[in-house]
């Protein structure tokens, strides 16, 4: 019976080999999940900068200096923002995956004659997005200067401190990079990780005076690296045989990016409550890279009867992609992006309380901000 049930395998081995499983997982397949996942790295350079720029930001354009006066003006908190960025490229890329699958269930069905009714395990991204809120969060300070009217801002944020080490040139590096954040209740798979570091400097222009607001200018710098994943992994026995199916499939993006911006910002207090606005331009020089895995394995639960796998690694730097603004990885100023800002902040003695709102005029990218500061 062992003897029959050997030969049994062999054969449907041999005519799985025959029928092409090797070509499931297509040329067409490969370049579309490419395209979308460029598609989602081009939208990383866009977004990431306006996202970044929202970090440390006061209602007031200027808090005070530390000296000379009569009360030291520093202060201190945390922020979070969120920032609008497509997803249809990494839509894409997972629903390209989920073709070569198909056409891996199809081959098999037909090879091992398996009936209709056959319950196949199936590679399942989850319900993605076509938009999706990147998230920031960070602890800040501020602290005015000596003598002269200016303030300093200095913040930092990090879900896992080894991104500090990624390396874009090595697959297993991207691979295995995000993993800390997981956002499972999504209705769909997936991770982000982020580390940015950001400083920035204001002088005031202006003092608030009775009908006159507080008018500064400033500029800063961000260090901003983050990853994303999407992960689909099953395996059951298919119904009505002894093969297991097996599914394993990743997809990874990873950013970094160094941006520098100006800023003019202009405040009014009205009682305890402050109304602020501005305009920012941003520069930056970013890198991006990706990779995926698939791996559909079936079995008869002792040995593997066929694989069908596929993988592929890229870097795109901001010389490689000209849509991107960026020329050469250096900072481009005819690039530069505009963006503009606003919001209102309640004051409660030293408890300031603010809520804001940007939108990054070229690519159309709305952001939105809430600060919880404590000032003296």
């Amino acid at each position: 019976m062992n003897k029959f049930k050997s030969i049994t395998i062999s054969l449907l081995l041999m005519a799985a080999v025959s029928y092409g499983f090797s070509d499931t997982f297509t040329k067409e397949n490969k370049d579309a999940v490419a395209s979308g996942l460029n598609d989602f790295a081009s939208q990383l350079l866009y977004t990431v900068p306006s996202d970044a720029v929202q970090l440390n930001n006061w209602q007031d354009s200027f808090i005070g200096m530390l000296f000379p006066s009569m009360f030291p003006k520093i202060g201190g908190g945390f922020s979070l923002g969120v920032t609008k960025i497509s997803t249809t490229g990494l839509k894409s890329a997972s629903e390209s995956i989920s073709t070569g699958h198909q056409n891996f269930l199809s081959s098999i069905k037909s090879a091992y004659s398996l009936s209709d009714a056959t319950k196949f395990t199936e590679i399942n991204f989850g319900n993605i997005p076509d938009n999706y809120a990147l998230p920031t969060a960070a602890a800040e300070i501020r602290f005015g200067g000596f003598w002269i009217p200016v303030d300093w801002g200095v913040s930092f944020a990090t879900s896992q401190p080894s991104l500090f080490n990624l390396d874009f040139e090595n697959f297993g590096s991207v691979n295995n990079s995000a993993k800390t954040i997981n956002f499972e209740k999504l209705n769909f798979s997936t991770c982000f990780d982020m580390i940015d570091f950001g400083a920035d400097m204001r002088i005031r222009l202006l003092k608030e005076r009775l009908v006159f607001p507080s008018v500064s200018f400033g500029g800063g710098y961000h260090f901003s690296r983050g990853t994303f994943c999407l992960t689909s992994k099953d395996n059951s026995e298919l119904s009505g045989s002894s093969l297991v199916q097996s599914t394993d499939s990743q997809i990874n993006v990873a950013y970094t990016a160094h941006l520098a911006f100006a800023q003019l910002q202009f405040s009014k207090n009205f009682f305890f409550v402050t109304f602020y606005a501005g305009a920012r331009g941003i520069v930056t020089k970013q890198e991006n890279a990706w990779n995926y895995t698939y791996k559909d394995e079936l079995s008869d639960g002792s040995s593997t009867l066929q694989v069908n796998s596929a993988e592929d690694f890229q870097t795109v730097s901001s010389g490689q992609e000209p849509v991107s603004g960026f020329i050469h990885g250096t900072f481009d100023l005819p690039g530069v992006e505009a963006q503009v800002y606003g919001g209102l902040g309640f004051n409660m003695g030293p408890v300031e309380l603010g809520f804001g709102v940007s939108y990054e005029i070229r690519h159309q990218i709305f952001g939105a901000n809430v600060a919880l500061h404590l000032k003296i």
